[in-house]
């Protein structure tokens, strides 16, 4: 899935787009090691974006939520929870 999104990152139409990377984590541990966890999660994703496909890593930000946001809030420790986000923030 990021090889895709590694491709649509470094089309011609998104060549100035900016885009933040949200890593989050369920309910299971510590508030501050999720959020550290999820940070981590986080910068790999844009790490690999900058390594693997050369999208410059000034265009990427990156954003640890830890289990603020849950997927399913009626299940915080499902594992739908743990998972990223990519959101284009624009030229």
């Amino acid at each position: 899935m990021l090889d895709r999104i590694g491709a649509v990152m470094t089309a011609p139409e998104a060549a100035t787009a900016r885009f933040r990377i949200v890593g989050h984590t369920d309910a299971v541990g510590g508030d501050a090691a999720n959020r550290a966890l999820s940070q981590r999660r986080a910068d790999a994703v844009a790490d690999y974006l900058a390594e693997q496909h050369g999208v410059r890593r000034d265009r990427l930000d990156t954003a640890g939520m830890g289990a603020r946001e849950p997927l399913l809030p009626k299940k915080p420790k499902a594992a739908e929870n743990r998972r990223g986000e990519i959101v284009n923030l624009g030229g």
